[in-house]
């Protein structure tokens, strides 16, 4: 059983899943506004710029 599941691989891959879960979570709630101070125009000018910082700093 122990070579079927690499666990080590599962968990990084679910974890790599709960991330993107927690920032599309993160985005969805600037575009509908629930977030005070950033507007979905500054989420796409977040998304384009490669120095802007990152979702879970707003």
């Amino acid at each position: 059983m122990g070579r079927v599941w690499d666990l080590p691989g599962v968990l990084k891959v679910e974890g790599f899943r709960a991330t993107m879960a927690q920032r599309l979570v993160r985005m969805l709630q600037i575009c509908a506004g629930h977030v005070p101070g950033v507007s979905a125009l500054n989420l796409l000018s977040l998304l384009r710029s490669s120095e802007g910082p990152s979702l879970e700093d707003l």
